[in-house]
C-alpha cells in the first residue's frame, strides 16, 4: 500500500510544480465523476506531509515553490482552489488552507534549513493573511469550510472550529521561526475561541451568534495535525462518542450529518445523490486511536479502508452500499492519509 500510495501521489505531482487533488488523465479515472485535476492547497498540503514521511523533498520544494504563480497571491490568502497555472477557479476564501499550508511550510523548513532563507518570505506572507482579516474573535470576511458546503458570515460573528485550529496551529509555527508577536496573539486568541466553542460537552463545528452542532469528522484536527487538544481531554472524548453516533457506518465514516455528495457529474449539473463513507474520514479515525493509544482500534478502522480496495489498491474519495454510485479515484489526500495512518499505526 505504501508502494501504491507513493505512486499514486507522485502521479499528481505535476511538472510545472503543482500538485493536485487527483489526476483525471489516468485510464482508471471513472467517466462520470467530477474532474479533479485542479489544486486545493489544503490538500496539497496534506499531500506533501505524506511525502515528507516518504522523504520525497524535491515534489514538496517543487509545489512551494509554484505557489508564487497563484492569482491574488500578494494578499496573502488563499482561496477554494486553483487551475494547474495558478490562475482562481473558485473564489471562496478557506483559512484552513492558509493555516495547513503554514503547517507543512514551518515543518519543511525545520527539517530542511538550507532552504530556510528561500521559504521563510512565503511563511510570513501567508501568516500576515491569516492576520490581515482576523478581528481577535473572528473574520471580517466572509469564509468557507474545508468540506465547501457551508459558510460563515461576520455580522454573525460565526467561525469554523476546524478552520481555527488550523490557523492557530500555523501562526503558532510561523511564531516559532519568525518571532512576530503578532502571529502569537492572533494565535492565542483562536485557540480562546476554540476551547470556548463547546455545548453540552461537544466540539462545534462553527460557533458565533448562531452556532451549529452537527457532528463534523474534521473535529479530529483539533488533535491530528493542529494539537490544539490531546485525545484523551474530557471535550474530545465526549465529541469523539458524538462522532460515532452520528457518523459511523458499518466502521467507516461519513464527513458530516446530511451530506449528500457523492461527486457524480451529469451534463455539468452535480447530482448530490447522497454521500458515501469517505476513507479521509475513517483514515482519520485511526489516527486518533493510535495517538490516544489505543491500537487495537486503531488498526481496525485502517483495515476497515485498506481492505475494501479494488484490485489496483486505488484508495477512492468514497465508498458506497450500492452498485449505482462511483467516486472519484484515486485521491491523492486519501492516499495521503493512508500513508499518514501506516505510519502512526507502526510506531512502537
Amino acid at each position: 500500500m505504501i508502494s501504491k500510495s507513493r505512486e499514486v501521489l507522485l502521479d499528481c505531482c505535476l511538472s510545472n510544480g503543482t500538485i493536485v487533488a487527483a489526476n483525471s488523465d489516468r485510464p482508471d479515472y471513472p467517466h462520470d465523476v467530477q474532474n479533479y485535476r485542479y489544486v486545493w492547497p489544503r490538500d496539497s498540503a496534506y499531500i506533501c506531509h505524506a511525502l515528507e514521511i516518504l522523504g520525497n523533498t524535491d515534489e514538496q520544494l517543487a509545489y512551494f515553490r509554484w505557489l508564487k504563480r497563484l492569482e491574488d497571491i500578494e494578499s496573502g490568502l488563499l482561496f477554494q482552489n486553483y487551475y494547474v497555472n495558478g490562475r482562481k477557479r473558485w473564489l471562496s476564501f478557506q483559512p484552513d488552507q492558509n493555516g495547513s499550508t503554514l503547517w507543512v511550510l514551518c515543518n519543511f523548513v525545520k527539517a530542511h534549513p538550507e532552504h530556510k532563507l528561500e521559504l521563510m518570505p512565503k511563511i510570513k506572507l501567508f501568516a500576515d493573511g491569516i492576520c490581515s482579516v482576523w478581528t481577535k474573535d473572528y473574520f471580517n470576511i466572509q469564509t468557507q469550510d474545508l468540506w465547501e458546503w457551508f459558510y460563515t458570515y461576520p455580522e454573525m460573528k460565526t467561525t469554523f472550529t476546524y478552520s481555527l485550529a488550523a490557523c492557530a496551529h500555523g501562526l503558532s509555527l510561523a511564531y516559532s521561526l519568525v518571532k512576530d508577536k503578532k502571529y502569537f496573539n492572533v494565535s492565542t486568541q483562536m485557540i480562546d475561541k476554540i476551547k470556548n466553542s463547546v455545548l453540552d460537552g461537544i466540539i462545534l463545528r462553527r460557533d458565533g451568534l448562531i452556532h451549529d452542532r452537527r457532528a463534523d469528522i474534521s473535529v479530529l484536527g483539533l488533535v491530528w495535525p493542529f494539537e490544539i487538544f490531546k485525545p484523551d481531554d474530557e471535550v474530545m472524548i465526549g465529541t469523539i462518542r458524538y462522532i460515532h453516533e452520528n457518523l459511523e457506518e458499518k466502521g467507516h465514516f461519513h464527513r458530516h450529518a446530511f451530506d449528500d455528495y457523492d461527486s457524480f457529474k451529469f451534463q455539468a449539473n452535480d447530482a448530490r445523490r447522497g454521500g458515501g463513507t469517505w476513507p479521509i474520514a475513517t483514515l482519520w479515525m485511526s489516527i486518533y486511536y493510535s495517538l490516544k493509544g489505543e491500537k487495537k482500534k486503531a488498526k481496525k478502522y485502517y483495515d476497515n479502508v485498506i481492505t475494501r480496495l479494488d484490485e489496483n489498491k486505488n484508495i477512492p474519495e468514497q465508498f458506497f452500499e450500492n452498485d449505482i454510485q462511483v467516486s472519484v479515484k484515486p485521491l491523492a489526500w486519501s492516499h495521503a492519509m493512508q500513508i499518514v495512518a501506516y505510519n502512526f499505526l507502526t510506531k512502537n
